[in-house]
């Protein structure tokens, strides 16, 4: 795909040039290409994004379409830290309003459903204090 070059001509404002720059950033970010089609596997799991299922050691983990949505975005980003802001726009398609509540109570299910038994200590998602949240394939 062939991409428009859109010139500046001089003179020109820098308040205008900045609100270029911002534009094709935002633009960059929503088209951004996902697999959207891909199955992933970390650790033991396996997620299929096509029947969003998700496998674990051959038993299948029953989740919310919230909870498939955020382990997903996780899996398909690994090692990249995602702040609860960003987490909740990409997730719920909304503006974030302090709903941080909401995402920790996501994202304390999610790691309860991930878990085997009580004294499982597989860790999926990692909790970046201050920071957000992040999965790694260690």
């Amino acid at each position: 795909m062939k991409r428009k070059l859109a010139l500046v001509v001089k003179p020109f404002s820098l308040i205008e040039l900045t609100a270029r720059i911002k534009a094709n950033i935002r633009r960059a970010r929503t088209y951004q290409a996902m697999p959207s089609d891909m199955g992933v596997k970390i650790k033991d799991l396996e997620i299929d994004p096509i029947t969003h299922t998700v496998i674990r050691q051959g038993t299948l983990i029953d989740l919310t379409p919230i909870e498939f949505e955020i382990l997903y975005l996780l899996a398909t980003h690994l090692g990249q830290a995602f702040s609860k802001e960003r987490l909740y726009e990409l997730v719920w398609k909304e503006p974030y309003f302090e709903n941080g509540n909401v995402l920790n109570t996501h994202i304390n299910r999610l790691r309860m459903k991930l878990k085997n038994n009580a004294e499982d200590a597989t860790t999926y998602i990692k909790t970046l204090w201050g920071i957000g949240y992040k999965m790694e394939d260690k």
